[in-house]
């Protein structure tokens, strides 16, 4: 298995182990490029905070966090998104459901932004999101707004539109 965006760019990936054989399963069939950690924290915001964190205690300054749900995700969308980063302090790339699939930042605290009060896997996570990077003033590059598969109905209206480009 290759995987095209390590080519620009490190890939780790933050799991949560709820089957130990299943878990380490799954990890070894990882290709060798892409690290893993142990995901940590309570809420969503605090995992996603955490697991920045830990890349950048690993010295990188540019992290990208998306979702593994995503679709539509293309290493075009995430080699922009780097490129944004070197300009904008900040990522953002919102989905239909009015979450976020990506969150992306340039030597930033993600800290203020995802463990604020966000009322998680609701339709006002990004535009509260948005808002709280906003307040800061911090300069901020939307990616596009993508699906992603929360419920089976997600991917029901997924499949319901892939058909009509088919």
């Amino acid at each position: 298995m290759s995987i095209g965006i390590s080519k620009f760019a490190d890939i780790y990936f933050a799991y949560r182990m709820s089957d130990d054989s299943l878990g380490v399963s799954f990890l070894n069939i990882l290709p060798n490029e892409i690290h893993t950690f142990i995901q940590s924290g309570n809420s969503i915001g605090e995992k996603m905070s955490n697991a920045i964190k830990t890349v950048q205690g690993l010295g990188y300054q540019e992290i990208i966090l998306t979702g593994s749900d995503i679709p539509q995700l293309t290493e075009g969308i995430i080699h922009e998104t780097f490129e944004h980063l070197a300009e904008s302090e900040m990522t953002l790339g919102p989905t239909y459901d009015g979450g976020y699939y990506l969150i992306g930042v340039n030597d930033e605290d993600p800290y203020p932004y995802l463990n604020a009060d966000i009322s998680w896997s609701t339709s006002s996570v990004f535009e509260t999101t948005k808002k709280l990077i906003e307040m800061q003033n911090k300069q901020m590059y939307l990616a596009p707004k993508l699906y992603d598969i929360d419920y089976k109905s997600d991917l029901e209206s997924y499949h319901a539109l892939i058909g009509r480009f088919e």
